[in-house]
């Protein structure tokens, strides 16, 4: 062999070898351009740990993650739901049904939720599904599912009589469901899938009222795919005894009865410290706060067990025409209240309601990503009440939220307050962190009580700024942008402009993703199609010829 051509092979080997380094790095940046800068993320303040789904040996057989209908329309949607965390996460199928998919990074479609239409039957497949946060930390999410037409009951207010609850002849009304009778078991441990058209929500006749308790009922509702479900609760609401594994999606739930003490679509009862509750993709639409008492009203409320219940989620959920909170959470470990919108809300003379409302003994929670718009609370947006406790409180994390009062012109009322009611000497110095909020209208604490709230990288527009009192508090400011004129720095959406234009993607709700600003941090990088471009160009310059 020639020393020219020797010379030529040594040359197109360190080139090549150069080349697929670059392409190596190029792709590895690709992998990771979910990835952002450090200071466009807030460190984590509790570790991942899964809310929804949990593994085979905590849940019932029948649970909403184990079973999927075979017909190729009928959609196996979950949400991966993760509480703690360095936000946003990345999602990944590590092991799955063939056709199974989830949204993987925050700019993409179907976001951390999963996705599956199965057209014929098949046993138990294993899914795992790997969550990773901005440090870098990970969490696998494990469980099994089944493709069966078995354990399915169907619904159809509008056919003309009730069948035998197949998808070729569904039942018709609620009274069905439950014949009438509290402790009848003939539908125990079925997932009930609800067709289109509005159905009156009823109870046995005895209470009026339809009660889950010991899994005598379905706990797991679903509106088909494809299809608008709403359910009337003019003249009944739904009690939830010792019953886990709720699962609620693609429901609309209309006319809480406001003929009571406090009005309620689902109550979750003093009774039972229920586990694994889980509300997704649902409207609630109708509700006040009842005609007497009217000091414990919500969408769903949640009174004290005297134990701690687990596994609560609230995602993707939305709330309108209303005068009282979206949730009423009370005596709950492990929670996540993420992406649901509150809107249109109806102020009614007392005024004293929230919309998101964590009143007591809660532990290890985020609420995160909500918006809060058209709508305005005296008790503000976002309430975390400590009352009287049986428990010691402990992380709050209350993160990327959008709260805009459009009605307060003088930035003065309460978008998010931390209170304190009655002490028992349970809670010496519960932490709460508020960071990455878009605020109009006030971060506000009342009374007096030793806890810590740390303040980081906040939007603010508020006349009274932040809230300094110390009285029996601490609060820790950091990197907070409080205004009081709202023109100069966001517009009428909460959205970072002019003034404020600087601070996009660190401060307030607002997420850019690193795909926006050219890879992993922002930096220019080496494409995979500028590497390829590279290769062919010199293996064209060094092609080897004698």
């Amino acid at each position: 062999m020639s020393s020219k051509l020797i010379a030529c092979l040594i040359l197109f080997l360190s080139s090549l070898n150069s080349a697929y380094s670059a392409l190596n790095s190029a792709t590895n940046s690709a992998v990771n351009n979910w990835l952002l800068p450090s200071s466009h993320f807030i460190a984590s303040k509790m570790p991942m740990t899964a809310v929804y789904p949990r593994p085979d040996n905590e849940t019932n057989s029948w649970a909403r993650h184990r079973k999927a209908y075979p017909n190729g329309i009928a959609e196996y949607r979950i949400p991966i739901v993760i509480q703690g965390g360095a936000y946003p996460f990345k999602y990944e199928i590590l092991d799955a049904p063939t056709g199974m998919t989830i949204g993987s990074t925050i700019a993409d479609k179907d976001y951390g939720i999963l996705s599956w239409r199965p057209s014929s039957p098949s046993a138990d497949k294993n899914v795992t599904i790997r969550v990773s946060d901005q440090e870098r930390n990970s969490i696998l999410v494990s469980w099994s599912v089944s493709a069966t037409t078995a354990g399915f009951i169907f619904v159809d207010a509008t056919t003309p009589i009730s069948g035998d609850g197949s998808i070729a002849s569904p039942l018709k009304l609620f009274s069905d469901l439950h014949n009438n009778s509290d402790t009848d078991t003939q539908y125990s441990g079925y997932i009930v899938y609800f067709r289109a058209g509005t159905h009156l929500l009823t109870g046995p006749a005895a209470k009026g009222n339809l009660e889950l308790n010991a899994n005598r009922k379905p706990a797991v509702w679903l509106g088909y795919t494809n299809e608008k479900v709403v359910i009337d609760y003019q003249s009944s609401k739904v009690l939830v005894g010792n019953q886990d594994d709720i699962f609620i999606a693609k429901l609309k739930f209309i006319n809480a009865r406001n003929d009571v003490n406090n009005a309620h679509f689902w109550f979750f009862n003093q009774n039972s410290p229920q586990k694994r509750m889980t509300f997704f993709e649902t409207e609630f639409d109708g509700i006040s706060r009842g005609l007497t008492g009217r000091d414990n009203p919500a969408a769903i409320t949640f009174f004290n067990p005297g134990q701690l219940r687990y596994y609560f989620s609230l995602v993707a959920c939305n709330i309108k025409n209303f005068s009282a909170p979206l949730v009423d959470a009370y005596a709950i470990k492990y929670g996540v209240i993420e992406n649901n919108i509150l809107l249109n809300n109806n102020l009614d003379a007392s005024g004293k309601y929230q919309g998101i409302l964590l009143k007591s003994d809660i532990q290890s929670f985020s609420v995160r990503r909500n918006t809060s718009t058209l709508s305005s609370f005296s008790y503000g947006a976002i309430e975390i009440l400590m009352q009287s406790q049986l428990f010691t409180n402990s992380e709050i994390e209350i993160s990327y939220n959008r709260l805009i009062d459009p009605l307060n012109s003088t930035k003065s009322t309460r978008a998010l307050v931390y209170n304190w009611q009655t002490a028992n000497g349970k809670n010496t110095n519960p932490q709460i962190y508020v960071y990455r909020n878009t605020i109009l209208g006030g971060i506000t604490g009342l009374k007096s009580f030793p806890y810590t709230v740390f303040l980081e990288n906040n939007v603010v527009l508020s006349a009274a700024g932040l809230n300094a009192s110390t009285a029996n508090r601490s609060i820790i400011k950091n990197d907070n942008i409080v205004e009081d004129t709202r023109t100069t720095i966001i517009n009428s959406n909460g959205e970072l402009i002019a003034g404020g234009i600087q601070y996009i993607g660190t401060h307030g709700h607002e997420i850019i993703s690193s795909e926006a600003n050219g890879g992993n941090g922002g930096n220019d990088e080496i494409t995979p199609q500028t590497v390829k471009w590279f290769i062919q160009f010199m293996s064209s310059r060094h092609r080897l010829t004698e």
